[in-house]
């Protein structure tokens, strides 16, 4: 409709300028163009349109968070499935049910004094339910290293899912540790919709603005660097730990954004993890400093384990080994001892089991410090697991390490792949598409640029020949254009990798069509723009006839061709429901680009020609398509002497042995204790 008001609008201002005497060669152009713009702007707006946004805000809202919330309980199911004391081999999982109490000052509301993760009863209710009684749904879960907060937070994470209601938060687990305070949590939350589950922006901002979904924020004492003296020496605790500080500031900032997160008049639901002494280091009041604290919220305490329970946890995960009888004698009762305080958490028990599961365990007795048994149980572990899980492609106990030490290493730096500075403690996830600073960040942009631009000039060297010889305006061109390309390509840094589905085509048939509709506009905007004018240098009609043909069929040509590229990016989006696994991601980004670059040199080449439009087209499609995919390929040839070329096998292989964990689709090392002492190696 508007395409055709606008030709009418046209079509009656060229008539009135004919009688003034103006042109008939720029009339003509003008009556035809202008519709088309009018036409191609209307293209956009219902390419826009076709994104899958609905009228109604709710209805959208709720199918997103249900479609979200499968996503969410299919990962982290399998994720808590993993970290409750899994033993792959024999087919058995075996759980130690910690349990927790309040430390906050009871309500007459409030929740009980006491629970555990699960198996509840009406006085000792399990974490779900013990949620549901909190003030304002706001907890804040403690414990000392490895008590087992994750797994407590997993598993009230998929019991809110599973009993959800349809207008109920979706609860989505990340890492304050990757948080700027200064950046909104909402920016924040949407970020990482965005980077682990692959939501589209538009829809995860939709999920967060519209309060659909419930933060389990973990890291909080992972946000700053521990206590160190004037010399910059850290200041340990008598079990060999780092003190938190105090001081903390960008844990105090992120208390107070979270205090001040509302839904309306409200405080907003959320869950947050942090260590027993990095909490109260932030709530105890000094004269310097407030305390910081969440308010309103419910805090418990995760309880040390048990030996009775420490004794029934290994008897099943070393049944069969009766060389562990005289240690699980000495913790057959509750009197105190110094191996049971030692293996009183559910992280040490699991250590201890994996690493002696066939051997004998007597080498725990000499232990005389909770720092010494972390020692000797992470330094075996490695060997315990190659025995248990024989890695791919020979890797041996030594080169295993020494890989994983410099993963952890690079998450231990403070300049991050997007070339930033960053202050905070020790970073947790690892995507692909970051680890490139690894092999130095000029280094690889280095190569990256001079790679990039040897593809384009290998590419742009049968147009050259085909054409020679070339005009100067062609020899400008392809001297100038290597130098951009190499300008580009060094100069980027981090990018999100896109995934590619040939099936989301079919279910984004509308955003593809209306993107295609969109492309034809513009293609026949500036076909007929470009080709008139010249077809009327002619007398008429025959110059009429000449310029509109050679503008339709130049437009639809160029139309169809960016019509379907541009349909392509946006309707081949992968269906957020399935998040891809750490090792898929630049697969899958790879795929992406390789189409929408081949798209764009075919549409380059209906334009300009066939070996202009591919040497042309294939820029856009290393540049822009194959971001991410690029840059790693390069950065796993210059890290070849510190990390294996098939880095996404020797990751695979961690996780599978459980030095690894998962986290959307970005890897975690299995415990903070494990990443710290594999940076402290030599």
């Amino acid at each position: 409709m508007a395409g055709v008001v606008a030709a009418l609008v046209a079509a009656g201002w060229g008539i009135r300028e004919l009688r003034r005497g103006e042109s008939i060669m720029n009339v003509v152009t003008f009556v035809f163009v202008v519709p088309g713009f009018v036409v191609a702007i209307a293209g956009l707006l219902l390419a826009r349109a076709g994104l899958g946004q609905r009228a109604d805000a709710a209805s959208l809202g709720e199918s997103a968070a249900r479609t979200l919330a499968d996503a969410v309980a299919r990962a982290e199911g399998k994720e808590l499935l993993d970290l409750q004391g899994a033993d792959l081999t024999d087919g058995d999982r075996h759980l130690i049910n910690v349990r927790f109490t309040r430390e906050t000052p009871a309500s007459a509301s409030g929740p009980l004094a006491l629970g555990q993760l699960r198996d509840g009863t009406p006085n000792i209710p399990a974490i779900a339910a013990y949620y549901s009684s909190t003030e304002a749904r706001r907890l804040v879960i403690t414990g000392e290293p490895g008590a087992g907060k994750t797994v407590l937070a997993l598993e009230l994470l998929t019991e809110l899912i599973k009993t959800r209601g349809a207008t109920d938060p979706v609860p989505v687990r990340l890492s304050l540790a990757q948080w700027d305070p200064a950046l909104p949590l909402e920016d924040f939350l949407t970020a990482h919709l965005t980077t682990s589950y692959d939501q589209p922006l538009l829809r995860a901002h939709q999920l967060v603005h519209g309060h659909w979904i419930l933060p389990v924020l973990d890291g909080l004492d992972e946000m700053d660097p521990g206590l160190t003296d004037a010399h910059g020496t850290p200041v340990c605790d008598t079990q060999g730990r780092q003190l938190p500080d105090p001081e903390a500031p960008r844990a105090r900032a992120a208390l107070k954004a979270l205090n001040a997160y509302s839904h309306g008049k409200d405080p907003a639901p959320l869950i947050l993890l942090c260590r027993t002494a990095h909490y109260q280091a932030l709530a105890a009041t000094a004269a310097s400093r407030p305390p910081a604290r969440l308010t309103p919220a419910t805090r418990i305490a995760i309880q040390p384990v048990t030996p009775a329970r420490a004794r029934a946890y290994l008897a099943a995960r070393t049944r069969g080994n009766s060389r562990w009888a005289s240690l699980l004698q000495e913790l057959r009762t509750n009197s105190p001892s110094l191996l049971a305080g030692h293996l009183s958490t559910p992280w040490r028990l699991s250590l201890a089991a994996t690493v002696y599961r066939t051997t004998d365990p007597a080498p725990l007795r000499a232990l005389s410090t909770p720092q010494e048994l972390d020692e000797h149980l992470l330094a075996l572990l490695i060997p315990a697991t190659r025995n248990l899980y024989p890695p791919p492609r020979g890797y041996q106990d030594d080169q295993i390490r020494a890989w994983l030490t410099c993963i952890a290493r690079h998450l231990n730096s403070t300049r991050l792949a997007n070339g930033s500075i960053t202050g905070a403690g020790a970073r947790t996830d690892i995507h692909l598409y970051e680890l490139w600073p690894i092999a130095g960040h000029a280094r690889v942009r280095a190569w990256d640029a001079a790679l990039t631009t040897l593809a384009i000039l290998l590419a742009c060297l049968p147009a050259i020949l085909l054409l020679w010889p070339i005009s100067m305006f062609l020899t400008a061109t392809f001297a100038i254009y290597p130098c951009i390309t190499a300008w580009i390509a060094g100069s980027q840094t981090t990018s999100l990798p896109r995934r590619w589905s040939w099936q989301a085509l079919r279910t984004n048939s509308r955003s593809s069509l209306a993107a295609l509709a969109g492309g034809l506009a513009l293609g026949l905007t500036f076909g007929l723009g470009g080709r008139l004018t010249p077809g009327l240098t002619a007398k008429l009609p025959a110059g009429l006839a000449i310029g509109l043909g050679a503008g339709l069929a130049y437009g639809l040509a160029i139309g169809l061709a960016y019509g379907l590229a541009i349909g392509l990016a946006i309707g081949a989006q992968a269906d957020p429901r399935r998040i891809a696994a750490p090792g898929e991601v630049m697969q899958e980004d790879a795929k992406f680009g390789l189409a929408v670059g081949l798209a764009l040199g075919l549409a380059g080449g209906l334009a300009f020609g066939l070996p202009l439009g591919l040497a042309f087209g294939l820029m856009p499609g290393l540049i822009v398509g194959l971001r991410s995919a690029r840059r790693y390929v390069v950065f796993l040839w210059c890290a070849r002497k510190v990390l294996p070329f098939h880095l996404t096998t020797l990751l695979a292989y961690a996780y599978r042995a459980g030095l690894l964990r998962r986290s959307g689709n970005a890897y975690q090392f299995r415990h903070r204790e494990l990443q710290q002492w594999l940076t402290a190696q030599p």
